[in-house]
């Protein structure tokens, strides 16, 4: 069975949990690392979409986005993202891929999806585009 992690975004220790298909978690730990990295950049009308198809989660925060907590902030931030890559975690489960998505700094539309084979990573950007922005070093 394949394993996604995301790196939680807004978060101190940027620790990486997985998310297995039947929607559990576990923690990353040991295998080879995650070297074949693949951009995406959504774009503005995909995040809009995932913003509007969270709004049942962002709807009782709306009045009160300026006293929220960090915490809760980043939370919504996190269901929004996980919205948004969707199409990507169905299909990485769909081909038994795992890959560590973690959110650019620059953006909350720019995400880089790590694999541990390049034939995998390959395969990812075939399917969504994106760009190859980092392989190992031989």
């Amino acid at each position: 069975m394949p394993s996604f992690a995301v790196e939680r975004p807004l978060h101190s220790s940027h620790t990486a949990t997985a998310l297995r298909p039947d929607g559990g978690t576990a923690s990353v730990a040991g295998g080879e690392p995650m070297t074949h990295t693949v951009k995406i950049v959504l774009s503005p009308e995909e995040w809009n979409e995932a913003v509007r198809a969270s709004a049942i989660a962002i709807a009782p925060y709306c009045d009160k986005v300026e006293s929220l907590p960090s915490e809760t902030l980043a939370e919504l931030l996190r269901t929004v993202m996980m919205t948004a890559l969707w199409r990507h975690h169905a299909w990485l489960a769909a081909q038994m891929i795992g890959a560590v998505i973690s959110a650019e700094e620059t953006s909350e539309r720019s995400y880089l999806f790590r694999f541990q084979s390049e034939q995998d990573a390959r395969r990812f950007q075939a399917a969504f585009g994106g760009n190859v922005v980092a392989t190992p070093v031989q």
